[in-house]
């Protein structure tokens, strides 16, 4: 007989930064209007699992700023098909630890699930896993950096549970927590690398390696706010069983207000459909694909307006 298998489908994608002039540009007398933002993206994010960076607060007692937005901001994402974010990034700790939490539960409040910080040591040693087709499956996030704000919120024992370094020791440590915790599938978020890079450094490649070789099978990049390279490993789990794993090192910006370097407003849907083999417990991706998108601007009656397109819809009438 052949060994059973499981499989869910993904669909991983970028950074998504709502700044303050999208955010006015988006309110009118009816309220607001981020629901346009990611509408067009319904029909390609139909995943059992699908993933994107935020890279802003949510904190309804404070102002809104370009790092803070509003929920009905967050609604939106999850209305375009978003189910999962991971809040690394190095502006998350800006409110301290209470602003981490006041966006975790506006994003678990939407109906999607948060990962990548933590808020106590507790979730630092408990890492996030989800039943996904079946498949046990756990979320991790690594980063290193934190704005200048954000360390100043920071006593020196918060951030030691706070961040999880992009270390190996680090990331062996925590596979071996989650595979103890009945986890079979391993995603791994890194905001890693230099804004604006075209393609990873030697040293992410050899990271991305070392990572794969310790039990993290789906690698997804974020920072650099362009598109990079993606790669498969051929890697070895259990008595010598070779398993793949994949690496994105960097899946662009789904949207950005920032249109002064052309190749930050777009980036890609990345599809895979991810199986696990119970008998020898290794992963494979029996399908890979990508949807390339941009953020389109334009005018309506004079006000400015923003959709993240697929790259070949039509664009809309504004």
């Amino acid at each position: 007989t052949a060994p059973e298998k499981l499989s869910f489908s993904l669909t991983a994608t970028g950074s998504i930064n709502i700044n303050k002039a999208v955010q006015k540009a988006l309110t009118d007398r009816s309220g607001y209007r981020f629901s346009i933002l990611f509408e067009s993206l319904k029909s390609e994010i139909n995943a059992d699992l699908s993933i994107a960076t935020l890279e802003n607060t949510s904190i309804e007692t404070e102002k809104l700023t370009d790092n803070n937005i509003p929920i009905a901001a967050v609604s939106a994402i999850a209305e375009g098909g978003i189910n999962c974010l991971s809040l690394g990034y190095d502006g998350i700790f800006n409110g301290g630890i209470s602003g981490l939490q006041a966006t975790q539960e506006a994003v678990n409040s939407v109906g999607m699930t948060s990962y990548g910080v933590y808020a106590s040591p507790r979730e630092r040693s408990n890492p996030r896993i989800l039943e996904v087709g079946g498949v046990s499956v756990a979320l991790l996030g690594y980063q290193s950096d934190l704005s200048t704000t954000g360390k100043k919120k920071l006593s020196k024992e918060e951030q030691a549970f706070a961040l999880a370094p992009p270390t190996l020791p680090t990331v062996v440590a925590d596979v071996a927590s989650a595979r103890a915790l009945g986890a079979q599938v391993i995603i791994a978020s890194l905001s890693w690398g230099k804004k604006g890079a075209s393609s990873p450094s030697q040293s992410q490649r050899e990271l991305a390696l070392a990572f794969a070789q310790a039990g993290v099978d789906i690698i997804l990049g974020t920072h650099s706010g362009t598109v990079q390279t993606i790669e498969l490993f051929d890697v070895y789990r259990g008595e010598g069983q070779q398993s793949q794993a994949l690496c994105a090192y960097s899946l662009g910006n789904l949207f950005t207000y920032d249109r002064d370097n052309r190749s930050l407003i777009s980036g890609i849907l990345l599809h895979a459909n991810v199986t696990y083999d119970l008998t020898s417990r290794t992963v494979s991706f029996d399908r890979l694909a990508y949807s390339p998108t941009y953020v389109w601007r334009g005018k309506e009656d004079g006000k400015t307006l923003y959709r993240v397109l697929i790259s070949d819809m039509p664009p809309p009438s504004f």
